[in-house]
């Protein structure tokens, strides 16, 4: 009982600590959609320099600190639970 109570609150804690973690960053790179719109207009307006600069390559290395963030908080045991 014990040990729950405190996985919780260090689950807790780093879930609000995670919260502040872009507050530094302007708000158009703070969302997946954002970013991918950016470089969606990129390769729609300069395709041969997207395609040269491999960005395609790029773009699960530089969109996964933000995945994993989102993924955080996700439980997806408390989903089906609410569905019960």
């Amino acid at each position: 009982m014990y040990s729950r109570s405190i996985c919780r609150l260090s689950a807790e804690k780093h879930l609000s600590e995670s919260r502040t973690l872009f507050d530094d960053v302007v708000e158009e790179f703070t969302s997946v959609s954002h970013i991918l719109s950016k470089f969606e207009d990129w390769k729609t307006n300069f395709s041969s320099d997207y395609n040269d600069a491999y960005v395609g390559l790029c773009l699960p290395k530089l969109l996964s600190p933000l995945i994993k963030l989102s993924l955080l908080d996700w439980n997806p045991l408390l989903e089906v639970l609410l569905l019960l």
